[in-house]
């Protein structure tokens, strides 16, 4: 190929401009960029100027970069998979959580307090479901495969939902929450309105 390239070179007088590898006097094989124009002189003979550079160095560092992305993909891999089980292993019993907890809400023998007890233990499953989903969209991120869903929502639920999260978990701390909005809230809004429960759990977290 190297040689079919120099005649080429030769016959068009054209610049030769070629990689490849070349054994030295002492046997050693190494990695050479070659870059020189043909000259034809009055006398018909072929003269050749040109600079022959040594570029081993380089080439064992693009091998090196090229070897530490192969194992970074494998790598990336092999957690992406890793995720996604673990994703599944832990949303099965957490399903069944929410699954009974939900049962559990429908029974009108429950004094109020038994109620809000059984809400807080789906709110909290709903909440470690979201994490997990977390995860996921982690992972998602890291291979360009995220997007938002934008839907329009109502908004006093959602805020609600999130105020009674983060008051049971700041007085299980001892910290007093209050809530209070400013100004006139809008009563629906138009976006991803899981990726802003993600937004301002971290947040308020």
């Amino acid at each position: 190929m190297v040689l079919a390239k120099e005649l080429e070179s030769a016959r068009n007088l054209q610049p030769f401009n070629h990689i490849f590898r070349q054994h030295t006097v002492n046997g050693e094989l190494r990695w050479v960029h070659c870059r020189s124009m043909p000259e034809q002189k009055e006398d018909g003979s072929l003269w050749w100027d040109g600079v022959i550079l040594d570029i081993t160095a380089q080439k064992q560092i693009e091998e090196e970069l090229i070897r530490a992305r192969e194992v970074a993909e494998v790598a990336n891999q092999a957690k992406s998979a890793f995720l996604a089980n673990m994703s599944h292993e832990l949303r099965t019993p957490l399903n069944a959580v929410l699954g009974f907890a939900q049962i559990l809400s429908r029974d009108l023998t429950l004094t109020p307090q038994q109620q809000n007890q059984i809400q807080s233990i789906r709110r909290g499953g709903e909440y470690l479901l979201t994490l997990i989903n977390d995860i996921l969209d982690l992972a998602k991120i890291e291979a360009g495969r995220f997007e938002l869903i934008p839907e329009t929502w109502n908004t006093e639920g959602f805020f609600r939902e999130l105020e009674q999260m983060f008051r049971i978990r700041a007085e299980q701390k001892g910290i007093l929450f209050h809530c209070e909005t400013v100004g006139q809230l809008p009563y629906t809004l138009h976006c991803d309105d899981k990726r802003l429960r993600q937004i301002l759990i971290n947040l308020l977290g």
